[in-house]
């Protein structure tokens, strides 16, 4: 006789769901305020292995809400150009919301431990940030806040940090120095203290993005 084992809220070996993600960060509040009234025993470690899953769909959120401000800071920039940075900034979006989607009802978690996706992933964030600034005026990426992508980028870091750790989170911090090359040949950016200036602060955001998916 086979017998069906219920999911129970907040299993750690089980893709929770939102609502069940949302009741333990309650229980976990309210153990800190009101300590003798809630009982601490498996409360701690399951806000763990959940903490990771909240940290890829606060990523996911930096992503959705930068592109479109950064595409608005650069739309004078890029002339006639524009719209097609609309439809991939829009792709983009939509891409990850829907990965933020599912990570929140736990239906993707196969989907971001695949091998593959994360250089899928990556390479798609690499290919954009150096076709936009390739699309800019020439040596205007020297300019503070003409990064269309950097955002996206620096979410991409915090979630690959959170997914695969602190090596692979060191790694995409060392790649972001060869990106950030390809970026300012791509855009005829000259070697000038404000580029440096500009690139070192540029590196500097996305070291905090992998702090920040790391914590």
């Amino acid at each position: 006789m086979i017998h069906l084992r219920r999911r129970t809220p907040g299993d750690p070996r089980r893709p929770g769901r939102l609502i069940d993600k949302c009741r333990l960060l309650r229980l976990f509040l309210r153990s800190l305020v009101f300590p003798s009234d809630t009982p601490r025993n498996g409360v701690f470690q399951q806000f763990a292995v959940h903490t990771v899953d909240w940290i890829v769909i606060a990523a996911l959120t930096h992503r959705i809400i930068l592109t479109p401000i950064a595409l608005v800071a650069v739309a004078d920039a890029l002339g006639a150009s524009a719209w097609r940075h609309v439809w991939v900034a829009g792709a983009l979006i939509l891409y990850s919301a829907v990965l933020a989607v599912g990570v929140a009802t736990g239906r993707l978690r196969r989907l971001l431990q695949a091998r593959v996706f994360f250089p899928v992933d990556v390479g798609a964030c690499v290919l954009v940030n150096i076709w936009a600034s390739a699309a800019l005026t020439p040596d205007t990426l020297a300019v503070p806040f003409m990064d269309m992508f950097w955002g996206y980028a620096m979410g991409t870091v915090a979630m690959w940090t959170a997914l695969r750790g602190a090596r692979v989170g060191c790694l995409l911090l060392a790649g972001s120095v060869g990106l950030l090359a390809a970026m300012n040949w791509a855009n005829g950016v000259a070697p000038t203290g404000q580029a440096l200036l500009v690139n070192a602060g540029r590196a500097g955001r996305r070291a905090g993005a992998g702090v920040a998916g790391h914590a």
